[in-house]
């Protein structure tokens, strides 16, 4: 089962999907220093497959944009620590931890309407039966945070306010009563 990893590109405002193959090999070759390919990242390909029930039927993998992203990760002596959620096809024992080395991983872009779409399929269990897709952590809490800011936009809890931003005018969304849960949970998310 493929453990989906997202982070939002603020810079190209698309959500970089990316996730880790259970038949992947747990080392890295030749370990030179610097950025390196990620052993056990899954290919573009295998991403576009395992989200593909999760887009039906409002979106097409194949329609995404590919690319390569880099990934700050915790590792070990020989590669990337496979997340939690990863049951390996070959396990090995952990190492070491040695801190956060920098990776390449195979990505695909999802822009905002899709990503929505995706991070709100997400958070339905039932969704996911008989997928091959089993959601990281970080993708949960994004998921999370898609349906707050839903909630709050469905009950009109932001207006759109003109701002000066260095000397220009700039239109931003600004809260206009959150209730006490619903500061807690912006705060929370925030301090993240």
């Amino acid at each position: 089962m493929f453990v989906l990893h997202a982070c939002w590109s603020v810079s190209v405002g698309e959500l970089q999907l990316w996730a880790e193959d259970p038949g992947g090999p747990l080392l890295a070759e030749g370990l030179a220093p610097g950025l390196r390919r990620h052993p056990f990242a899954a290919s573009w390909n295998q991403i576009g497959g395992a989200i593909a029930p999760l887009m039906a039927p409002q979106g097409d993998p194949e329609d995404l944009e590919a690319e390569e992203v880099h990934v700050l990760l915790p590792s070990e002596p020989g590669g990337p620590r496979h997340s939690p959620r990863l049951i390996p096809d070959d396990p090995l024992e952990p190492g070491p931890l040695v801190g956060l080395r920098p990776w390449t991983v195979p990505a695909l872009l999802l822009p905002p309407r899709e990503a929505l779409n995706l991070l709100l399929r997400l958070r339905d269990p039932d969704s996911l039966v008989g997928t091959d897709v089993q959601p990281s952590a970080a993708l949960r809490c994004l998921a999370e945070v898609a349906q707050l800011a839903c909630s709050l936009a469905d009950r009109g809890a932001f207006v759109p306010q003109l701002a000066q931003d260095r000397g220009e005018w700039v239109a931003r969304w600004e809260p206009r009563s959150l209730g006490e849960a619903e500061q807690r949970a912006l705060s929370a998310i925030a301090e993240a």
